[in-house]
């Protein structure tokens, strides 16, 4: 489905370069120009933000060139309706027989990645990828990317949030961690605004620095972010401090594999004293450092019981705790139920 259903033609009725409506704004391009054409594949779930991100741009340059040199369609495997991670849905194509030969695949994921992956959906991007076409993923589209076995070797990424349940479950692969990751012809994005990012760096490369800064300005994108932009707030500001003493210590708690240092190794590589870090911790997080890494892996818990299948046993051992049993009484103390009780709501 191409986003001009938004207008009154009937849905699955043909878009027309006279329905192309111009605003004030608009841009010159002479001639013939390369076009674009994107096939959005969506699964159950997906984010509508992140989709949104990336067909308006489309939108955009079509408006403001006065003419469809921008094309897109949504499919899915069945050729239902998609329905969004918002509970809303929206009209959807069946896949083609034949891509368009020009057609770049990004396949469109969102929340519970494992359990929306699709057989038809992976074996249509790893056709397309063998006859020539650039494919890619938005949000956590690379999971399917990974089951048809296209990001060995590459820069990709996906949502922060998946991104450790991603390489639990494919522990060959490193994701980037960037907003947004163009490889040759794999293209995958964060999600959210980063699919805004990423259309603005094609329109970029097929059109120009001018036409791509106008979309951004038409969207009230507040700057065309770079690739390797980080995903998320720095520390700084998300504790709203500037000690960089106590900033390298939840530094090396968040990017600790075994999820806090004892304290004399944090004492020995920081060269403060117990006292100082204790002092730092309490001052900006109201905890001390051992309760503030608890938090930290049990909020890391519940994201393993959301976006896996590992069972409660298996996610208690890999965020620290001894036992399941001790790792149920401190998940329900900080959430309210249990991990059974958490997963049985959470997982389908």
């Amino acid at each position: 489905m191409e986003a001009d259903h938004a207008s009154n033609r009937p849905a699955g009725g043909p878009a027309t370069q006279e329905q192309t409506s111009r605003g004030i704004a608009s841009i010159a391009l002479e001639g013939d120009v390369d076009k674009l054409d994107f096939t959005f594949v969506g699964l159950p779930k997906a984010s509508m933000l992140a989709f949104t991100s990336a067909v308006e741009p489309l939108r955009i340059i079509n408006q403001l060139a006065g003419r469809r040199i921008a094309r897109w369609r949504l499919v899915t495997p069945d050729g239902a309706p998609l329905t969004f991670s918002s509970g809303l849905s929206m009209m959807a194509e069946s896949p083609p027989r034949d891509l368009p030969r020009h057609t770049r695949l990004i396949v469109c994921s969102g929340t519970e990645p494992e359990t929306s992956l699709s057989d038809t959906v992976t074996a249509m991007v790893r056709r397309a990828w063998r006859h020539g076409h650039i494919v890619g993923g938005i949000c956590t589209g690379a999971y399917t990317l990974a089951e048809a076995g296209l990001l060995q070797g590459r820069r990709f990424t996906l949502h922060w949030e998946n991104t450790d349940s991603f390489e639990l479950r494919y522990p060959n692969l490193m994701s980037t961690r960037q907003l947004f990751a163009i490889d040759n012809n794999v293209m995958t994005c964060a999600g959210g605004t980063a699919a805004t990012d990423m259309m603005l760096s094609v329109l970029n490369d097929h059109y120009g620095p001018i036409a791509a800064s106008v979309v951004m300005e038409m969207c009230l994108h507040p700057a065309m972010r770079m690739p390797d932009e980080a995903q998320k707030a720095s520390l700084a500001f998300t504790f709203g401090v500037r000690n960089a003493r106590f900033l390298a210590l939840i530094q090396d708690i968040e990017n600790s594999d075994n999820w806090f240092d004892t304290m004399d190794t944090l004492c020995e590589k920081h060269a403060l004293s117990r006292r100082q870090i204790e002092r730092l911790f309490k001052k900006y997080t109201g905890h001390s450092p051992q309760a503030y890494a608890k938090l930290r892996r049990l909020d890391h818990a519940r994201l393993q019981l959301a976006t896996t299948n590992m069972s409660v046993h298996e996610v208690a051992i890999a965020c620290g705790f001894e036992s399941a049993r001790v790792f149920a009484v401190n998940f329900k103390k900080r959430f309210g139920m249990t991990p059974t009780e958490y997963t049985a709501t959470h997982r389908r």
